[in-house]
């Protein structure tokens, strides 16, 4: 059971940062109250020091509301993918070469580094599937080593957490990469 003291302290970090979050779209709140309430379950420290600093960072307000759902779901897995030995972290709108990424997805350990860029098309002009990737700036990040995954706006609001899980599955736990 959770004690007096930490439920004031997480009463008053969500009110300091109330304003900060008023902005994001409704699809965007419900999903992050889903993961806090299947993590308070496991992980006090979850909401006390991790979520709020996530959705207040200025850089979370830059992304879309597409963009700012999949940075959750990633965030969420890569919380969850981590194992000793074994190196998770991404980032947003990173430019590579003429291309700025939505997120590039790094794994390392001491053997091997990977990386996977996700892409989160507001529409589905090719009419792919999920995952594939789209010809606009694929090859350029191709060559330069990535591996591109493309998903629809519709795919990430239909089940943001497996799309994350996807991403992550281009990566053993041992860390060598599946051939997807």
């Amino acid at each position: 059971m959770l004690d007096e003291e930490f439920l004031e302290s997480i009463k008053h970090e969500v009110e300091s940062r109330r304003e900060s979050v008023r902005h994001l779209r409704p699809g965007v709140v419900k999903f992050s109250k889903e993961l806090v309430r299947d993590e308070v379950k496991n992980r006090e420290s979850f909401i006390k020091h991790e979520y709020f600093m996530k959705i207040s960072d200025p850089r979370f307000e830059e992304l879309t509301p597409i963009q700012q759902l999949m940075y959750l779901a990633l965030w969420a897995c890569k919380r969850n993918q981590s194992a000793p030995g074994n190196e998770f972290w991404f980032e947003c709108k990173k430019r590579v070469g003429e291309v700025v990424a939505d997120f590039i997805v790094y794994y390392r350990n001491e053997n091997v580094t990977r990386r996977v860029v996700v892409e989160c098309d507001e529409s589905d002009p090719g009419g792919r599937t999920d995952g594939q990737p789209a010809k606009n700036g694929a090859a350029e990040l191709e060559s330069s080593g990535f591996q591109v995954l493309r998903f629809t706006e519709a795919e990430i609001w239909q089940d943001p957490l497996a799309r994350a899980e996807k991403v992550f599955s281009f990566f053993e736990p041992s860390g060598y990469p599946f051939d997807p």
